[in-house]
């Protein structure tokens, strides 16, 4: 009985996470990421910051569900999450405006989303699209562009709600 219970101690949910990244390490060291943050909890989750010279990103350990949310370095007080970051470089790709979007077209950014047991491969394989949406040449148009996509989502969503 006290192995077992000595072996659950050892097993956290930031050590999880820190098992998962094991496999990145390569890459993040290759983008200049450094890990500056890293908490255990409380509660059911975890949590490590890491930031390069452009973006910091905090990997999320919720009930073994792992997200990302992402901000920029010169913006540090606005956080966006992975999925919602790729869909507005969808949109910029498209070279419209989120209100000039069909129904349709709207709906396939509602839907861009990644396996919560392994977001980094996402994040790598979207990293060129982030770093645009998140440069500061962009930065206002992407703010404006969260803001209708929030805006339209919550309709969309809730198609009863008085606005």
């Amino acid at each position: 009985m006290k192995i077992f219970s000595q072996r659950k101690k050892d097993i956290t949910w930031l050590s999880d996470l820190q098992k998962y990244v094991k496999s990145y390490l390569k890459q993040l060291n290759k983008k200049g990421f450094a890990q500056i943050f890293s908490q255990n909890g409380p509660g059911m989750g975890a949590i490590i910051t890491y930031s390069n010279e452009i973006i910091e990103f905090d990997l999320i350990n919720d009930k073994s569900q792992y997200f990302i949310e992402i901000r920029s370095k010169k913006h540090l007080n606005n956080s966006f999450g992975l999925a919602f970051l790729v869909s507005i470089s969808e949109l910029f790709q498209s070279n419209k405006k989120f209100t000039e979007l069909t129904e349709s077209e709207k709906l396939s950014l509602y839907k861009i989303s990644y396996d919560h047991k392994d977001p980094l491969s996402f994040f790598f394989r979207h990293y060129n699209d982030i770093l645009n949406v998140l440069d500061e040449n962009n930065y206002e148009h992407t703010v404006i562009e969260v803001e209708d996509f929030l805006n339209e989502r919550v309709k969309w969503l809730f198609p009863n709600l008085k606005t």
